[in-house]
């Protein structure tokens, strides 16, 4: 939430800097939209990041078009093409 970052965008709780320099194979961002979750993401050290499709943010490596209401779709996509990219 707001509370957790700075004006600069700096993360000021230790539980949560923790989260964002551990080394994990994949993320996965279920919300669209979200400053906060953006900003942790991008700040992130997973290895393979993946959210839903934004042509302003860049920061997923690999990202889906669905509609942000319709999360069973999005989940079989990642799967599928999670498979397809040996991510899993």
């Amino acid at each position: 939430s707001q509370q957790d970052f700075s004006i600069l965008g700096n993360v000021k709780r230790p539980y949560i800097k923790n989260l964002i320099t551990s080394k994990f194979d994949l993320l996965i961002n279920l919300t669209k939209e979200n400053l906060f979750l953006d900003a942790f993401a991008s700040k992130s050290k997973a290895a393979f990041k993946v959210g839903f499709y934004n042509e302003e943010i860049q920061i997923y490596n690999f990202m889906i078009d669905t509609d942000i209401n319709d999360i069973p779709t999005f989940m079989s996509e990642s799967k599928k093409y999670l498979q397809i990219l040996n991510k899993l």
